[in-house]
């Protein structure tokens, strides 16, 4: 998964180059505008900032998972920890999707279909439009939980 905090992280270029020299499958995932590091540069990458739905798709017929029509759905509760300093409330987007504008700091969405969604929250606070996201990967009729903190 390549970010800026990602790339910059020591650690994830280890576990990267660990991989690698394992013989692992990696497919470098962009989840928010970055750098790719040289040494993935060579390898096909799934770029989810731009069109995610259609992304997605090809990261799974890349990873060649078979989707599932029969699969229980579950949900996903979102926890904004600083949603209460947001005068109008935040937006709550699932895969490029709107979904709400909440008023608090947690909402729970319903009938998520198994699989990575991409989790973004936007809001105003002091004047200043921050945002937050996260990708998910939805087990089937479960819950997952996903707390997160507007940042500029």
């Amino acid at each position: 998964i390549l970010s800026p905090a990602s790339v910059s992280s020591h650690n994830v270029m280890d576990e990267v180059n660990f991989a690698l020299e394992s013989g692992k499958l990696v497919i470098p995932v962009i989840i928010a505008k970055c750098i790719v590091p040289f040494r993935l540069r060579l390898f096909q990458h799934i770029d989810l900032t731009e069109n995610f739905s259609e992304a997605f798709e090809n990261l799974v017929s890349s990873l060649n998972i078979v989707k599932s029509a029969t699969t229980k759905p579950g949900a996903i509760s979102v926890t904004l920890i600083n949603g209460m300093e947001t005068a109008a409330g935040w937006t709550l987007t699932v895969d490029d999707m709107d979904i709400k504008t909440v008023y608090g700091t947690k909402y729970q969405i319903t009938n998520v279909a198994t699989g990575l969604h991409k989790i973004e929250v936007k809001g105003v606070i002091n004047k200043e439009t921050l945002y937050a996201s996260e990708l998910v990967n939805q087990p089937p009729g479960e819950i997952t939980y996903v707390t997160l903190t507007l940042r500029p």
